[in-house]
């Protein structure tokens, strides 16, 4: 990190030089359990342009780069950086225009570019150690220890994910922003705060990369150069696609040999031959297909939807995709009114989900589980009542406590119901009534 101080030492136990963020030389040599000597501290700024060996290839230089994400409350002040196979690394690669070379195949194991001893290894796994013996026999390995970090995970599998660039396509949402931020503000969003959260999201947003390598889905109809992998798209070929997929579906795309599938005035401009190309795998990303659900039905009549009903994910959702489409398309947004609601949460406002197994089936709150000692029947006067007295703009929480609570309110009226029928049984506002001057002052003034 430029901004940061750095020392170099020298340990006490080998005599090596390390170099180190001077704020964290005594937590390194604790862990290294040694002590440090220090020998002389700078600016990180005095790192620039420097280079140093890769660790585990002989001969091979790295250049040392400065990057803002580099904190000193773990580590040395100092991180590896792996350009695709990261954000901030690839951000920082990026901006000193490095080599984006992917070391990773699609089904997580080192490629050839790794170099032989991990080629066809599982990065996670077997390639892990692999690494590690690299470094130890190359002698660069001081400590190792297991260790906590941030690490993002498949939120379906609960697996580690691995990071990899790819050639993807995207469209460029800042010259959207401006465009898209104006025609909100022109929709009522309830509640309000709403409005809020979206321009801010607008405001964060990073390209929208709308391409997906998947096995379902609407294809991208992009034709590529055998030889050299360049994209061919036009109107020619769009328009022939939209006509093939309304005479035989999506499948068209898969199905249909590659003559039919591109027109011979598309490749005008190319001057190639049909068979010198091949049909793209992406398909689109779904947000961008649920993004434009609004064309469907109002394209031809040029009117916005009358409502957009949510939940308060869609913010960056559905609502955001809807809105960027049709700004780009057709320079408005595509409703008048977004409304947003909560969600139903547990009783201490932990997220519902089916593989924690504390979702709450409607038809056992009313007529009660296998056991209804744990799950007692509430009826559906209790479930009408919870949610009834539920503000839907945030998170409503609901569990045996909720619904106990919601039973005795409905108790409670229902007993003030039979009170009020038991003792008006039988009576005649005609000859029952007392005159109001004859009334209690207190009876008075109540009514």
């Amino acid at each position: 990190m430029p901004n940061l101080e750095y020392s170099i030492v020298k340990c006490a136990s080998t005599g090596e030089h390390f170099i180190v963020a001077a704020d964290r030389v005594q937590s390194v040599a604790a862990v290294l359990d040694t002590q440090f000597d220090v020998i002389s501290t700078f600016k990180g700024t005095d790192l620039e342009s420097g280079i140093c060996s890769h660790p585990t290839i002989p001969g091979r230089q790295s250049p040392l780069l400065p990057a803002n994400h580099v904190t000193i409350s773990k580590g040395t002040g100092l991180v590896h950086t792996a350009p695709a196979h990261g954000m901030e690394d690839y951000s920082v690669a990026s901006h000193h225009q490095l080599p984006m070379d992917c070391l990773v195949d699609e089904d997580g194991l080192f490629t050839e570019a790794a170099g032989s001893e991990l080629q066809k290894k599982a990065v996670l796994g077997e390639g892990n150690e692999t690494v590690i013996e690299m470094l130890q026999a190359a002698k660069n390995l001081l400590k190792e220890e297991k260790y906590v970090h941030s690490y993002p995970y498949e939120w379906r599998t609960k697996k580690p994910v691995i990071i990899r660039a790819s050639k993807q396509w995207f469209i460029n949402t800042q010259n959207l922003e401006t465009a898209a931020q104006e025609a909100l503000k022109k929709v009522k969003t309830v509640p309000a705060s709403g409005m809020n959260r979206m321009l801010e999201m607008l405001e964060r947003r990073t390209y929208w990369c709308i391409s997906r390598q998947r096995c379902w889905g609407v294809p991208i109809p992009v034709f590529y150069h055998k030889s050299t992998g360049e994209p061919l798209i036009n109107k020619k070929s769009t328009e022939n696609i939209i006509k093939l997929v309304e005479q035989h579906g999506s499948d068209a795309w898969w199905t249909l040999p590659m003559e039919q599938l591109l027109p011979k005035e598309a490749l005008a401009k190319a001057a190639n031959d049909i068979q010198e190309y091949v049909q793209g795998q992406d398909v689109l990303d779904i947000w961008f297909d649920s993004g434009t659900s609004w064309a469907h039905v109002l394209e031809d009549t040029g009117e916005r939807a009358d409502v957009y009903l949510e939940g308060k994910d869609q913010l960056g959702g559905w609502f955001q995709s809807s809105l960027l489409i049709s700004v780009a398309t057709r320079k408005k947004a595509p409703y008048r009114t977004l409304i947003v609601h909560g969600f139903t949460v547990g009783e201490k406002g932990e997220k519902m989900s089916k593989s924690v197994g504390n979702v709450v089936d409607p038809d056992v709150v009313i007529n009660g589980g296998s056991d209804h000692s744990t799950e007692p029947p509430y009826g559906a006067d209790t479930l009408r009542w919870w949610v009834a007295e539920s503000n839907v703009y945030t998170e409503v929480q609901i569990g045996p406590t909720v619904l106990s609570s919601a039973q005795d309110d409905i108790n409670k009226l229902r007993n003030t119901l039979r009170f009020l029928l038991g003792n008006l049984a039988g009576f005649s506002p005609e000859t029952d009534s007392i005159p109001t001057s004859e009334m209690y002052l207190i009876d008075q003034y109540i009514l």
